[in-house]
């Protein structure tokens, strides 16, 4: 973070040409950890780390049920292309125009909803798919219920 910083005091000259702060500071915080990703060879994924959900109702079952919220999207997040999550993630979380992410990441406006309509119907087709397994999962138990009901009558009728 420091040298995001650095390096806008030393190109602060650029600014003045640029016009747009926000995404012209995006563009070297997302340069300089492309480049610090090269270097190290790490892959990173998403946390749930410093990402706090805004206060809502203080119940036991609401901070469960937005953790499990936030879990499910980052499972999905993780699991799109980078360049269709890196949009996504300016979009939605940082609220960047479209304007603004294409001179984040140095492309097209044309490339930038592109790539926002396929990862948002990526994002989709994933989430679909994962619930429909889940509905699976609910059925299969519902149907098998009598039989387990009926198995644990007699393991305990034996005691």
């Amino acid at each position: 973070m420091q040298e995001t910083f650095l390096r806008v005091y030393e190109n602060r000259y650029r600014l003045m040409k640029s016009g747009a702060f926000k995404s012209w500071l995006f563009t070297i915080a997302r340069n300089q950890c492309l480049n610090w990703l090269r270097k190290s060879g790490k892959h990173v994924t998403l946390s749930d780390e410093g990402h706090e959900l805004p206060p809502a109702a203080d119940t036991p079952f609401s901070k469960m049920e937005k953790s499990e919220q936030v879990r499910f999207v980052t499972q999905f997040l993780e699991s799109l292309k980078p360049e269709y999550r890196e949009v996504l993630v300016l979009r939605e979380y940082q609220n960047l125009s479209y304007e603004e992410i294409a001179a984040v990441t140095r492309s097209s406006l044309s490339a930038v909803k592109s790539r926002l309509f396929k990862a948002r119907r990526r994002l989709a087709e994933l989430m679909e798919a994962s619930i429909q397994a889940s509905n699976q999962n609910v059925k299969t138990a519902v149907e098998r219920a009598p039989e387990n009901e009926r198995v644990s009558k007699q393991i305990f009728s034996q005691n």
